[in-house]
């Protein structure tokens, strides 16, 4: 029997890996959509793969994506796109 992962969340909290998808907007990275589960996760990048990107005038390429993994909070989140995003501009 496979378990909510609300159920699992609210039991272990930050033990648990939070999955975010990031698209890339112009020259940096956002957060778009989060799980706990990667499946779920690689399913939304499935289902945007080959569609019209109105901020590039293009389709989503697979360099479009990235799956972060982090504790679920906000501010984790937050400090890995910032992270990932100073990267970019290095």
């Amino acid at each position: 029997m496979k378990q909510c992962h609300m159920f699992n969340y609210f039991i272990y909290g930050d033990l648990m890996t939070y999955y975010t998808l990031l698209i890339k907007q112009g020259d940096s990275f956002s957060p778009e959509f989060g799980d706990y589960s990667k499946e779920t996760v690689e399913g939304e990048i499935d289902s945007l793969m080959g569609s019209y990107n109105p901020d590039s005038d293009r389709f989503y390429l697979k360099r479009d994506f990235k799956i972060i993994k982090t504790t679920g909070k906000q501010s984790a989140i937050d400090a890995k796109v910032a992270e990932i995003n100073s990267k970019l501009k290095a």
